[in-house]
């Protein structure tokens, strides 16, 4: 089964494909409260969505929601403050096995611009580590957003203002 998340006029939709048929998209009503959610990103199982909201300090931030039944996901839960910082993160990509979580920060201390992609692992235990920036590879004195990890957590996809 393939899923695909829309974000649309601060709207999260989902549409689900079996059988080589899309299903119509379904609103995501405990998601489509009054703050901005931006960026979505769903596991591989389909049961867990990763996005950007506004946290209490008037930026977006990183949280999360998991399915509770084919229609019902949970409350927003913020990631913890060591990945959320008092600035903007934002466009989260979970990797396979949900391992792996790639997103992009505002201004945090040891970036090489304004907006950078980072990453953060699960240790075995499940929590999530402190990030790391993605390296010189990737980020630049620009700015780079809209981080997309490939299923197979092989490629990654973004935006960027670099020159050339």
């Amino acid at each position: 089964m393939r899923l695909i998340l829309l974000c649309l006029a601060s709207m999260i939709l989902l549409l689900e494909n079996g059988l080589g048929q899309w299903s119509p998209p379904v609103q995501l009503n405990i998601l489509n409260d009054p703050s901005i959610k931006t960026w979505p990103s769903i596991n591989a199982t389909g049961d867990t969505l990763y996005y950007a909201k506004q946290g209490a300090g008037g930026n977006e931030n990183l949280c999360y929601s998991y399915r509770i039944t084919d229609t019902t996901w949970s409350a927003p839960i913020f990631m913890p403050a060591f990945i959320n910082t008092p600035e903007r993160e934002i466009s989260p990509s979970i990797g396979p096995g949900d391992s792996v979580l790639y997103f992009v920060s505002y201004g945090r201390a040891g970036g090489y611009g304004s907006y950078d992609i980072w990453s953060t692992r699960r240790s075995l235990a499940g929590n999530w580590m402190q990030p790391q920036n993605a390296g010189p590879n990737i980020n630049t004195a620009g700015n780079e957003w809209g981080v997309f990890l490939s299923r197979d957590g092989q490629r990654l996809y973004f935006s960027s203002t670099r020159e050339g």
